[in-house]
């Protein structure tokens, strides 16, 4: 049976902006402000314009021309959009990193509700009706989508993703063994696996009409799975 309490604590694994985020792009701003105060600084050097000795008279100095001015603002602007670029650039790197690895663990949350589950699954059941309340028994668990969320619905538990495109199951048999291959889709990844359906018999599944399921938000398919009571050693036939 699916360990509820360890698929709470994946799913909850989501977070928001952390601090270390907010650290980096304030360092990059500062970067950001330095490089600038450091070319207006260079290009007065370059330029003459280095007006820090007091003991100058006010009218020995003279005004910025056009050039010098339209200088400074071409190389302010230059190391302004680099520095943006690279920022930009940054960011969204961070972001498509950060939604990988959200989609990672939302992959591991289903495989793990896959593999618990059709491990020991004493029946399996492809549907297109959604469960009701009085379906809603512990040892009945539903896999479908709602919209574009995926939900896995356990007893009482459900649990839903929002990065899961599709999950298609196809249960096969080899040599009196009953097994399931698996495919897990996001935008950026595709997960395979495979999993041994202990107590399902051979011929039980060869005698199913259909043995393939697709769920996806374009899909009416519901898989069902029903498995033993742990605390009832007799559920589960052991020959």
């Amino acid at each position: 049976m699916c360990d509820k309490t360890l698929l709470r604590r994946r799913f909850q694994n989501k977070r928001g902006i952390t601090l270390v985020e907010v650290l980096v792009a304030a360092a990059l701003l500062v970067i950001l402000i330095a490089a600038v105060i450091a070319v207006i600084s260079f290009s007065n050097t370059l330029l003459g314009k280095n007006i820090v000795s007091e003991n100058l008279q006010l009218n020995s100095r003279r005004g910025i021309t056009l050039v010098e001015l339209l200088l400074a603002v071409a190389i302010t602007v230059l190391v302004i959009g680099a520095a943006g670029t690279a920022l930009i650039l940054g960011v969204r790197m961070f972001g498509s990193t950060t939604k990988t690895a959200q989609e990672q663990r939302e992959i591991k949350l289903v495989e793990l509700a896959l593999k618990d589950n059709l491990q020991t699954a004493l029946t399996v059941k492809i549907r297109t009706e959604r469960p009701d309340t009085s379906e809603m028994g512990e040892h009945h668990h539903f896999l479908y989508f709602d919209d574009s969320e995926f939900v896995m619905q356990m007893g009482n538990t459900e649990l839903k993703t929002g990065n899961i495109q599709s999950v298609t199951i196809e249960m096969q048999t080899s040599n009196k063994v009953s097994y399931a291959k698996y495919e897990i889709i996001t935008d950026h990844i595709t997960y395979y696996g495979v999993v041994v359906m202990n107590n399902m018999p051979a011929e039980d599944l060869e005698g199913m009409p259909e043995r393939l399921v697709f769920l996806s938000s374009d899909s009416s398919d519901i898989f069902f799975m029903e498995v033993p009571d742990p605390d009832d050693p007799f559920q589960v036939d052991t020959e």
